[in-house]
């Protein structure tokens, strides 16, 4: 096996923590990145998305991992693979939010995978191992073996918020009013989400390459009705639409 060279290893992690304030001093819904470490680990490990990138390897942006330690020793080794199983230290998509991150326990009874959870950009929700939400908590424990090597597979996936307004949010019963219905994330359009309405009234509609949908509404009803939009790699956003019985006072004339 070969030898570590902790030289070429703190200069990378230098390169990670770099990398890591720079963005989230700058972080948005299409950059962002996030760094794990953990309890006698090789090195730490990053993953996020950037424009710049793209959901297979980029040269100048992912970079492999190193080698583990020896079989004697106490170490955790973070991998994140590749669709081909290839394990990497940073792991930069362009719209696939989701990562597969190989943990080896090598001698040790557990170890702790930690993050800065308050780093996390507000628009973000990350979750790993499944149920275990990272803005929430800032580590979680993994166990190992104090005399073997324990292997977990961590599932890691990420949503961005997402809202939805309507414009106007009253409408007259059994009158057709244009209703505009804007999604967005993060102040960004979201092209392709869709907009349900139930309740008073049915449709369902997408939206276009501003991040609208305009609907004919025609309720015949009074009530609410009840706005959600979905998007793949969003979280769902609601809101409502109120059916009233007219648009001002009436008018009583005396013949």
């Amino acid at each position: 096996m070969k030898s570590i060279n902790m030289r070429t290893i703190r200069l990378g992690m230098a390169i990670v923590i770099s990398l890591f304030l720079l963005s989230t001093a700058t972080a948005s819904a299409s950059e962002w990145n996030i760094t794990l470490e953990a309890t006698s680990h090789i090195e730490d490990v990053t993953f996020g998305i950037s424009p710049d990138a793209t959901d297979g390897y980029d040269d100048g942006i992912d970079e492999a991992a190193a080698m583990p330690g020896g079989v004697e020793a106490s170490w955790t080794q973070m991998d994140l693979l590749t669709a081909e199983g290839a394990p990497m230290r940073i792991w930069i998509n362009k719209d696939n939010m989701t990562w597969i991150m190989k943990v080896t326990i090598n001698r040790m009874a557990t170890t702790t995978i930690s993050w800065d959870s308050a780093s996390i950009p507000s628009f973000l929700d990350v979750m790993i191992n499944g149920t275990t939400d990272m803005r929430s908590v800032s580590s979680m424990e993994l166990s190992g073996d104090a005399s073997d090597s324990v292997v977990h597979y961590v599932p890691i996936t990420a949503t961005i918020d997402m809202t939805v307004t309507a414009t106007p949010s009253s409408v007259v019963v059994n009158t057709s009013t244009s209703v505009v219905f804007d999604v967005t994330s993060d102040g960004t359009p979201v092209v392709g989400a869709t907009v349900t309405l139930s309740g008073a009234f049915d449709n369902v509609s997408t939206t276009g390459e501003d991040g609208t949908v305009t609907i004919e509404v025609n309720a015949t009803s009074t009530g609410t009705i009840n706005v959600i939009a979905t998007e793949a790699e969003h979280e769902d956003a609601e809101t409502t639409v109120t059916v009233t019985d007219q648009a001002g006072p009436v008018i009583n004339q005396i013949l």
